[in-house]
């Protein structure tokens, strides 16, 4: 849906530019309104007023950052490459960045200043800990919310937590050897990274940050079809041949099913997770509430 968004925006026929190549702030600041919309990304201004009513998801999503800054917002969503291509016309000029309110340009430093030294974090539920405090509540609840009442996801951690080791006795445990075989695949310790969808919800490296993760410790990766990386970023951050499987929500319409198993098979991935327990959408209440609304860059439609 991103995809035929942006054929829109270059078929459509926006009024030229006419002003300076250069916005300040205060200017940016007064396209403020669903009917007169301008958004600063990666410091250039663009007009994308006419755009608001076909956007997939949703006028609100791009309104709320109208007359400011919705580069954090975008990257949440987007891979790199869709700067590319959104149309010549609906770009104004550059932001002039030394224009820019001292609060607005103050407010990523001090969210970065938050984050406590990584040795602090001992287990799991610390590094969620920080996520909590760190991530937006709307990003927060799709990564965390469930179906329903979540009686099902809570009920996974608890059968979870029933799971006990039973050790050895009396072996020599002076070196221990952690690899395995996974599903065919050589693996450090049994364990991959499973796919989530969106990762640049919660990290602005996404999906390739927990490629180059699971690459360093010798796991293998799962790659999300509705993530928030391109499939050629992802094979761009690899230094060697590491494992990396497709998780797939199989498309109704099996052409486009095949071209993304293709254009994944190209990237050296060599197996399919077939997600089969979502005939239907779930009802995501938290998310519901919070009316997000997204889409993957991942599939073409």
């Amino acid at each position: 849906v991103f995809f035929r968004f942006h054929q829109r925006l270059q078929r459509s026929s926006c009024r030229p530019c006419t002003m300076s190549k250069t916005v300040s702030w205060s200017e940016l600041s007064k396209h403020s309104s669903a009917q007169d919309c301008w958004v600063a990304l990666h410091g250039k201004v663009y007009d994308v007023t006419q755009f608001l009513a076909e956007h997939p998801g949703g006028a609100k999503v791009i309104a709320k950052w109208a007359g400011g800054d919705g580069t954090k917002s975008f990257d949440a969503i987007h891979p790199k490459t869709m700067m590319q291509q959104l149309s010549p016309e609906t770009f104004i000029g550059d932001l002039d960045e030394t224009t820019r309110p001292k609060e607005a340009a103050g407010a990523a430093v001090a969210e970065e200043m938050v984050l406590p030294p990584i040795q602090t974090c001992l287990n799991s539920y610390d590094f969620e800990a920080v996520a909590r405090k760190r991530m937006q509540k709307e990003n927060l609840d799709y990564l965390t919310s469930a179906a329903d009442d979540e009686v099902t996801f809570r009920e996974n951690s608890n059968v979870f937590s029933r799971v006990w080791l039973r050790p050895s006795i009396l072996v020599n445990i002076k070196e221990v050897d952690t690899t395995c075989n996974m599903l065919g695949a050589a693996s450090s310790f049994p364990a991959y990274v499973s796919s989530v969808a969106l990762g640049k919800l919660y990290h602005p490296d996404g999906e390739c940050g927990l490629a180059i993760g699971a690459e360093k410790i010798g796991i293998p990766f799962a790659i999300p079809c509705m993530g928030s990386n391109t499939f050629d970023e992802i094979k761009s951050v690899a230094t060697g041949n590491p494992t990396r499987w497709l998780q797939l929500y199989v498309n109704p319409d099996r052409e486009k099913a095949l071209d993304m198993i293709r254009r994944a098979e190209a990237i050296g991935t060599e197996a399919l997770l077939i997600t089969v327990d979502a005939p239907v959408f779930g009802k995501r209440e938290r998310d519901r509430r919070n009316k997000v609304e997204v889409a993957p860059v991942n599939q073409k439609s």
